[in-house]
């Protein structure tokens, strides 16, 4: 029988799991984007590479919701706020973050330098 606490960290490190494999999955497939010289192919992995950027982005949510402090379920929480146990993981949350930002970044420019790539996508 699971306890409340255990439901709760449960939720906490579910979320961070699936952060992490939405993350990977579009690293992965922006890692492909830039492997091809198809213009056809790279819009494909591209999108595949948005689509699993923007799934991660709602576990950040459910983490910043579980780690803020007692009472205020949407803002975040300074490591002074959380159970001490727990403050290892809120800064973890700031690195998810700073990752999460950064891959932006990264997938922006790619998307950018393929629109702004001449010519047509595929062939007639």
């Amino acid at each position: 029988m699971n306890s409340p606490g255990t439901d709760y960290l449960d939720a906490i490190f579910g979320a961070i799991r699936a952060f992490a494999r939405e993350l990977l999955r579009s690293q992965q497939w922006l890692t492909r984007a830039e492997a091809t010289t198809d213009r056809a192919w790279r819009l494909t992995f591209l999108r595949e590479a948005r689509v699993a950027y923007e799934a991660a982005h709602p576990y950040l949510g459910e983490l910043r919701q579980h780690l803020g402090p007692p009472g205020h379920e949407r803002s975040p929480a300074q490591p002074d706020d959380v159970v001490s146990p727990l403050e290892q993981l809120q800064r973890n949350l700031t690195s998810m973050h700073e990752k999460y930002r950064a891959h932006e970044e990264k997938l922006m420019a790619a998307e950018a330098s393929l629109a702004l790539a001449a010519g047509p996508i595929g062939s007639a």
